[in-house]
């Protein structure tokens, strides 16, 4: 399988951790005016809002009614691979490792 299709899967694994996160669908009904991309409004509140320990784009369903521990690693993972370049997204099988625990998160850029 060549790189670049590798790399979408990354993409795409990434997607998939953001609707678990924060359980929304990935986009809405894309011919409404109001339609809702969830890569351009997740990326941004987490950014935002995690650093600070703020877990509000976390899905409310959810309440604060998880491990932060796994939540972090979640969101690390899902960051990393929705990365816009392809050559900056990881290797899936760090996301892996990372998502099991077996390797810290700050891994997933090495």
């Amino acid at each position: 399988m060549s790189s670049r299709y590798v790399k979408l899967d990354v993409y795409f694994f990434g997607v998939i951790l953001l609707e678990i996160i924060t359980g929304k669908l990935p986009v809405s009904d894309i011919s409404s005016y109001d339609s809702f991309n969830l890569i351009e409004w997740a990326v941004p509140a987490i950014q935002n809002d995690w650093p600070k320990g703020n877990y509000k784009f976390v899905d409310e369903k959810l309440g604060s009614n998880f491990d932060e521990d796994e939540m972090d690693r979640m969101i690390e993972c899902a960051l990393a691979c929705v990365e816009r370049y392809p050559q900056n997204r990881p290797e899936m099988s760090k996301v892996v490792e990372v998502l099991a625990g077996n390797i810290p998160r700050k891994n997933l850029k090495n």
